[in-house]
C-alpha cells in the first residue's frame, strides 16, 4: 500500500512519469480530494465517484459494500459534528487525481465532499473538516485497501457475487431508464431502440468488466469457475432485459403504425468493425507524452461534438483487440442520451433524450488524429 501526498494532478502526473513500471503494478487507487467536511457547516455530502465503463473494478462493489456498511454502523467520534451520515455514488467523474491513474487503465476512485459552501474560496479552512467524517472515510479507505492487500482466492469470490448482484441491478436499472428512449415519434422510435439496445448491452459489459476483474486478485481454478457460472447468469439477465425492451418497442411502433426494425449495422459501422488501433508506447512514457499534445489538432473542425468525459476514455479503450466500432459503442453506451457533467445530472445516472447522442464519427476522428500524432496505428482484422 502506498501514499502519495503530492500537488493536485501535476504532482501525480510526474509520480507516474518516474515511476512508469507503476502502470503495470497498481491493482487500485483510491483518491481524497476535499475529503472530511463538516456536513452541518458546509452543506456538502460524501461523493464517491466510481470507475468508468472503460476501466471497470471490483472496487466499485467493494466501496458500495463498505458506504451501506458506514451508513448501517455507529461510527461517531467524541469531538465530530456526527451528522447523519449522506452521501452518494456517483457516476464517473473527472477533475482530480483518479484521472490520472484512469489513463493508464488503472482503476481509481475518488473521495471528495461536494458541493461545499467554501469550495475554493478563501474560507476553505480546516475548521470546517469534521473528525467523524474524516474518521468514516479513513475506515472506509484503510478497510477497502488492506482487504484487496491481502486478499486471495476466498476472498476474489466474495467479490465476484457482491459484482453479479450489483451488476444485475445495475443492468435493471439501464432498461429501466432507457424506456425513455422509446418516444412515440415516428422519425425518433428507431433511433431511440438502437441506442437503447446499446446501453443495455453496455451495463451488461460493465457488469461483467466488475466481477471478471477479481482475477487481479486471485486467477484459481475455483474463481475462474465461479466466474464462468455468474457470467451466464449476467448473460441471460441482459437477454430477458433487452427482450423486455423489444416489446415495448414493438408495442409502440404498433401505436405508430410503423414497421419495428432489427438493428443492423450501417455500411460505416461494418467497415469500421475491422480496423483496430493498437497502441505504440505506454501512456506514461515520454513518447507517448510528446505525440500526445498534437492529437487535439489533428481533430478536424467539422468533427461532431462529443464530450470531454467520453473523449477521455477512448485512449483508455484502446488495448489491441477493440475495433474502433467497439470502442464506440462503448462510449455510447455510457454517454450517449446522459451527461454526469451538467449540473443537474452530476450526482446520479440520468437518461434522457434532451441530452445529446454520441456519434461513430466522432470516435473515428479521434482515433484518427491518434494516429496521425503517431500514438497508435490501426490494423485491419477479420
Amino acid at each position: 500500500i502506498r501514499f502519495l501526498w503530492v500537488p493536485e494532478i501535476s504532482g501525480t502526473r510526474e509520480f507516474m512519469y518516474k515511476y512508469p513500471e507503476m502502470q503495470d503494478k497498481l491493482m487500485a487507487v483510491l483518491n481524497f480530494d476535499m475529503t472530511g467536511a463538516n456536513l452541518k457547516t458546509t452543506d456538502a455530502f460524501l461523493r464517491i465517484k466510481q470507475t468508468p465503463d472503460s476501466c471497470p473494478s471490483f472496487m466499485n462493489d467493494l466501496l458500495a459494500n463498505l458506504l451501506l456498511f458506514v451508513d448501517q454502523t455507529y461510527i461517531r467520534t467524541a469531538w465530530g459534528a456526527n451528522s447523519q451520515f449522506n452521501y452518494r455514488l456517483c457516476p464517473y467523474i473527472s477533475g482530480s487525481d483518479h484521472t490520472i491513474f484512469l489513463a493508464a487503465g488503472i482503476p481509481a476512485m475518488q473521495f471528495n465532499y461536494y458541493s461545499d459552501n467554501f469550495y475554493h474560496r478563501s474560507e476553505e479552512r480546516s475548521k470546517h473538516v469534521d473528525r467523524t467524517e474524516m474518521k468514516r472515510v479513513g475506515f472506509m479507505a484503510a478497510a477497502g485497501l488492506y482487504y484487496v492487500a491481502t486478499a486471495g482466492a476466498k476472498e476474489a469470490k466474495d467479490l465476484a457475487w457482491e459484482s453479479a448482484a450489483n451488476g444485475e441491478k445495475w443492468m435493471a436499472e439501464v432498461s429501466r431508464q432507457c424506456a425513455i428512449l422509446l418516444q412515440n415519434d415516428v422519425k425518433k422510435i428507431h433511433l431511440g431502440y438502437r441506442a437503447a439496445i446499446n446501453k443495455i448491452e453496455g451495463a451488461f459489459l460493465r457488469a461483467r468488466g466488475n466481477m471478471t476483474s477479481v482475477t487481479e486478485i486471485s486467477g484459481a481454478e475455483d474463481v475462474t469457475a465461479l466466474l464462468d457460472k455468474l457470467t451466464a447468469s449476467l448473460e441471460t439477465s441482459c437477454e430477458n432485459h433487452a427482450g423486455r425492451l423489444l416489446n415495448l418497442y414493438q408495442m409502440r411502433c404498433a401505436a405508430l403504425q410503423v414497421e419495428p426494425q432489427a438493428p443492423k449495422l450501417t455500411e460505416k459501422e461494418e467497415l469500421f468493425q475491422h480496423k483496430v488501433p493498437q497502441k505504440l508506447y505506454p501512456v506514461y512514457s515520454e513518447d507517448y507524452k510528446t505525440r500526445n499534445e498534437n492529437v487535439q489538432k489533428n481533430i478536424p473542425k467539422k468533427s461532431p461534438e462529443m464530450s470531454r468525459l467520453a473523449r477521455s476514455e477512448i485512449p483508455i479503450l484502446i488495448d489491441g483487440e477493440r475495433s474502433i466500432l467497439d470502442i464506440y459503442r462503448i462510449v455510447r453506451a455510457e454517454y450517449a442520451f446522459v451527461n454526469s457533467t451538467r449540473d443537474e445530472f452530476k450526482y446520479a445516472y440520468v437518461v434522457t433524450p434532451d441530452s445529446p447522442d454520441v456519434q461513430l464519427q466522432s470516435v473515428i476522428d479521434y482515433v484518427t488524429a491518434m494516429e496521425k500524432a503517431g500514438l497508435v496505428k490501426i490494423e485491419e482484422k477479420q
